[in-house]
């Protein structure tokens, strides 16, 4: 189950925005590629003011299982315009921890599932599409929100 909810100030979301726009507003060091309005299109129109939560786990956990708890917390967990938000307001929280939004997915040639991360190596804060191959770490926090 998670081990902590920490609360960040309320974040706004225009849906607007293309992920270009977004990844833009970020300033990130580093980029992958892949992240793109093309491989990521819009879904959502308009604007929200909600409320995050990052959420991490005493162990390694699955993505499955990540899924279900935040389920039974009533948590719905981050898509990526919600993720480049929160990295443009937040930009050092990343230092800190990887921040993950487990509700945007991108699909490699070999099958493997890849999730938007917001994290820090080298100084450098990075925009990636992590892998949940292994598991994700004790460290890593889960971005989502209160259900409506």
């Amino acid at each position: 189950m998670a081990a902590d909810k920490e609360r960040t100030p309320e974040l706004a979301v225009d849906y607007g925005m293309s992920v270009e726009e977004w990844v833009e507003a970020g300033w990130y060091d580093q980029k992958d590629d892949r992240i793109i309005s093309l491989n990521f299109p819009a879904t959502q129109r308009g604007e929200a003011q909600l409320r995050p939560r990052l959420v991490c786990f005493e162990c390694i956990v699955t993505t499955e299982s990540v899924l279900a708890d935040l389920g039974i917390l009533k948590l719905r967990v981050a898509k990526l315009p919600e993720v480049l938000a929160f990295g443009a307001k937040h930009p050092n929280r990343q230092r800190e921890y990887p921040v993950v939004g487990l509700g945007s997915s991108l699909q490699d040639p070999d099958g493997s599932t890849r999730y938007p991360e917001l994290d820090e190596a080298d100084g450098l804060r990075r925009l990636n599409l992590a892998s949940d191959s292994g598991g994700w770490n004790s460290h890593t926090r889960f971005l989502a929100f209160p259900e409506s």
